[in-house]
């Protein structure tokens, strides 16, 4: 049995409830991911959103969504489309079996098509648009047991947590070359709560869903030959800068204890900066 307890890192986090451009772009040139545990401890999203007919009633429940079931096979292959109410439904109620358990409402552009959900968060200020001249914000809404693989965003990724919890693994650009991709695919990646790092956040001393599943990110043969793996537990208000070519895994659990998320609906919201040269140009 292969044992990286050793390369394992819990990712860094900054308790200040204000967060100054000039600290994040020191993660951010230093491509380091880093828990911002009170940036969105203000935002409006955290008490709206936890009500799912608050969506539903300005999503409309019958606006038809893209689910996916994030097998990363092609787009068209993985899409289920149906009713925004539908998915919610069986997403609390946990009835998508039929699907797998990655039924997740990827890369949701409801803030494109619901204004009105823009003055629930405030992600944007963070980036220096001089130097992301691209915001892109996108929502994520999957139930508990919902993943995504590991894969690499198209930019600076700052994802906030609006309800439940994450277990997130990144690897650098260095370590992402020596995944075993297809191990980490075939072989489920569990997650044991013990300390996550998150006391300093107002969030420590348990809470989290324990998963028997798969092998632990300890002892799972899909990181031997990676020197560092990060890891972190991403709850309610907290925000992951992940750099852009970091490739990371996210897994949907539920935080009862701490988040008082009772609906199993796991709520995210990516904001990625981007600059148009290096789109164009790449």
């Amino acid at each position: 049995m292969y044992n990286n307890t050793n390369k394992i890192i819990e990712i860094e986090r900054n308790n200040n409830e204000n967060i100054e451009k000039e600290l994040f772009y020191k993660y951010l040139n230093k491509s380091e991911p880093i828990v911002f545990t009170k940036f969105a401890s203000n935002w409006e999203a955290l008490s709206k959103w936890k009500d799912p007919n608050y969506l539903i009633n300005i999503i409309g429940g019958e606006h038809i969504v893209d689910v996916n079931k994030c097998s990363f096979g092609g787009y068209y292959k993985d899409i289920i489309k149906m009713k925004f109410s539908e998915f919610i439904s069986k997403s609390i109620n946990n009835q998508f079996n039929n699907l797998g358990s990655n039924a997740y409402l990827r890369n949701f552009e409801m803030f494109e098509d619901f204004p009105i959900f823009n003055k629930d968060v405030n992600c944007e200020i963070i980036f220096d648009k001089d130097k992301h001249n691209l915001i892109v914000k996108r929502a994520f809404i999957g139930s508990v047991g919902s993943a995504t693989s590991f894969h690499i965003d198209t930019g600076d990724n700052l994802v906030t947590v609006i309800s439940g919890c994450k277990f997130i693994v990144m690897l650098s650009p260095n370590d992402s070359k020596l995944l075993d991709f297809q191990k980490s695919r075939d072989i489920e990646i569990s997650y044991v709560h013990q300390n996550d790092g998150s006391s300093g956040g107002g969030g420590g001393g348990g809470g989290c869903e324990e998963d028997d599943n798969g092998i632990p990110l300890e002892f799972h043969p899909a990181f031997k030959n990676c020197k560092y793996i990060y890891k972190t537990l991403l709850r309610k208000g907290q925000s992951l800068f992940i750099p852009n070519n970091w490739i990371h895994y996210i897994h949907n659990i539920s935080d009862d204890q701490y988040d008082g998320n009772h609906n199993n609906l796991i709520i995210s919201v990516s904001c990625w900066g981007k600059s148009i040269y290096d789109l164009v140009v790449g």
